[in-house]
């Protein structure tokens, strides 16, 4: 069997060339998923390519370039594996770069299927139109000669606040496009077993991973001297209301010690509140947008490492933060609330709170603050042990070796 991965990744070499194109930030999160999905299945799999259209902003809109020009190279893994990638050029026109890349997908997957003996699974990460439609496409003219797992890292309705009427009638369109798209794949990968209530499986085969961490982005851990005994709260990630950041910024207003200090990192709808409390509170320090390299030095720099998160709202049952496993990992102390979407192992971990509102986050905060330096110390080691040894790429994506045999 002949295997794809189409993915919407930023090629490395080419990433600080799109970040400078970019008006507005880019997806950090969803860049590593897919690369640490690469890593995995890459060695999971033989006979592994890839096929990626990166996930840049519209023209004129969101991007300053009109094309993005044909980028083929060999992607090294981690393990130093060569792998073929395609990124092939599009005309990145507001409203056209999507019937665009959906044709470029077509051709491409079609080529590999006319041109092999074996059967072509390919690995489709996320629910988007461009590519969904290319698969219902190709499944219709090539039927079973080719195999489609939809690797579904968020749905749809939940991604982003829509703001206006025009945007839920698109949503509620695609939705009932999606629901035809569904038919073309064989099997799903979901990050919570929630989404399988939502996404009509029917007797077709699933399974959950709910996120991999990837050692290409490690920074090995490290000891903290506190030489001028401050102590720090860190976040990194958007800063959108509904995801309470400022439940967080509240919080730690409520405290009095004067070498205590909290670092943010992101952009978000809060932004501008949280410029505003940090003139009222110099101990609060804004970073803006960071490089993903500088976010993950940042969090060993911490004292603890913050999720905000609460499980109100539903579709906090289908989403696992990826910046669970990077908090984890990182050997700084972690504090988060109790998600539908997390499973339970994860709690063994990290400090978590199952009660809701500002006072019991500002009790936490100064409950771990005042801990003892060893309980921190130990409680971070076991953390980082866990994801690296159990939800690496090669760990989880072996899961999904043995399921392909079962459900192929």
């Amino acid at each position: 069997m002949k295997y794809i991965f189409l993915g919407c990744f930023l090629p490395d070499a080419i990433y600080p060339a799109i970040v400078k194109n970019s008006k507005g930030s880019v997806s950090n999160a969803a860049d590593a998923l897919q690369k640490s999905f690469v890593e995995g299945l890459s060695e999971a799999l033989d006979n592994f390519s890839i096929l990626n259209f990166p996930s840049i902003g519209m023209w004129p809109k969101t991007y300053r370039k009109l094309f993005f020009h044909q980028y083929n190279y060999t992607y090294v893994t981690h393990k130093g594996k060569n792998l073929p990638c395609i990124n092939p050029g599009f005309l990145n026109l507001y409203m056209y770069s999507r019937h665009d890349i959906d044709v470029k997908a077509q051709q491409n997957i079609g080529k590999i299927v006319e041109s092999s003996d074996e059967t072509v699974c390919v690995f489709v990460y996320a629910i988007m139109p461009r590519t969904m439609h290319a698969c219902y496409k190709i499944k219709k003219k090539y039927g079973d000669k080719v195999r489609f797992v939809l690797i579904v890292p968020d749905l749809p309705e939940y991604q982003g606040v829509r703001k206006h009427y025009l945007q839920e009638v698109l949503l509620k369109r695609r939705q009932r496009n999606y629901d035809i798209y569904y038919h073309a794949f064989d099997g799903f990968i979901f990050l919570t077993k929630y989404m399988a209530d939502r996404i009509p499986v029917g007797r077709r085969p699933w399974t959950v991973i709910e996120g991999i961490y990837n050692f290409k982005d490690d920074v090995s851990a490290f000891a903290r001297e506190d030489l001028d005994n401050t102590k720090s709260v860190f976040y990194s990630g958007t800063l959108d209301e509904r995801f309470g950041i400022m439940n967080l910024v509240d919080a730690f207003c409520m405290t009095s010690n004067s070498n205590y200090r909290l670092v943010l990192c992101g952009a978000g709808d809060t932004v501008e509140k949280i410029k505003e409390k940090a003139k009222l509170d110099n101990r609060i320090n804004y970073l803006g947008q960071l490089p993903r390299s500088e976010v993950l030095r940042k969090q060993r720099e911490a004292t603890l490492l913050v999720n905000p998160r609460t499980p109100e709202g539903e579709f906090t049952k289908y989403s696992f933060p990826s910046k669970t496993m990077e908090y984890l990992a990182s050997g700084v102390p972690t504090l988060i609330y109790s998600l539908p979407g997390i499973p339970d192992e994860y709690l063994n971990y990290c400090f978590h709170l199952e009660e809701m509102g500002v006072d019991a986050l500002y009790s936490k905060i100064e409950e771990i603050f005042n801990a003892d330096d060893c309980v921190l110390a130990e409680l971070g080691t076991r953390a980082r042990d866990f994801i690296i040894t159990n939800k690496n790429p090669y760990k989880q994506c072996a899961r999904v070796r043995d399921i392909i045999n079962n459900w192929l």
